[in-house]
């Protein structure tokens, strides 16, 4: 804020690579645009922010996307269209509610939470929307973890690699060209509010190894830290 940004928050653009037997099995049921290492990219960031206690939400233009991640982490809240006005405002209170360890940290949705939804907790949103989102509606999304609960919040923003024009330039090349280079409209706000400078873009293999080291390290000061318990 200080820096007059949006808010104190990481912004991590992540360009999401199939391996190839994905692609083709991808190529051939003709639903590549699904991207399905966005899902892969995505479960580890929630295992990664769950652990630590934090409030996600994750958005997508994708029932597919919604349902596989529903399946993976059944405790959380997917409300959908067809999800009662009761039902939806029963979960809309749970998610606000205080963490603790039985509680619903993760909140899945199209359009659900997007606009009017406040829970000054959440510090995290992952955003799979495929190609074709507005500036304003990125930075709403952003908005929802624009919140105090942390020092910083996290806004990740998975893009397939064949998804626009400009995607397979996000990351992973060399030289990296900057936002502006990129002509990427989406991020055009992200400009404006000054982030350019300070985001990370990354592989959807490098954001995934970045991921595994840090969990390593704490498991490894974990075991490190019961070894001198045991000890003592």
């Amino acid at each position: 804020e200080e820096l007059g940004h949006l808010a104190k928050m990481h912004v991590v653009l992540v360009k999401c690579v199939d391996d190839e037997a994905t692609k083709a099995m991808a190529d051939k049921y003709e639903f590549k645009d699904l991207t399905p290492s966005k899902i892969e990219v995505a479960a580890k960031i929630i295992n990664l922010h769950s652990a630590h206690g934090q409030k996600i939400m994750v958005f997508s233009n994708r029932h597919w996307h919604l349902r596989m991640l529903e399946r993976m982490f059944p405790h959380a809240l997917a409300p959908s269209g067809i999800t009662s006005v009761g039902d939806c405002n029963a979960m809309e209170n749970a998610f606000k509610a205080e963490v603790s360890q039985s509680h619903p940290l993760l909140w899945i949705t199209i359009k659900r939470g997007a606009i009017g939804f406040d829970a000054p907790d959440t510090s995290v949103v992952i955003n799979l929307v495929n190609s074709g989102e507005s500036p304003a509606l990125l930075r709403q999304r952003m908005g929802r973890a624009s919140r105090k609960m942390y020092k910083f919040a996290w806004f990740y923003d998975l893009v397939g690699e064949h998804e626009t024009s400009w995607s397979p330039n996000l990351a992973g090349v060399d030289p990296l060209p900057s936002l502006t280079e990129l002509k990427a409209t989406r991020y055009g706000l992200l400009i404006q509010d000054g982030y350019e400078d300070d985001l990370l873009r990354l592989t959807s293999a490098e954001l995934g190894g970045r991921i595994d080291a840090h969990i390593a390290t704490i498991g490894g000061a974990g075991e490190e830290a019961q070894a001198e318990t045991v000890e003592a």
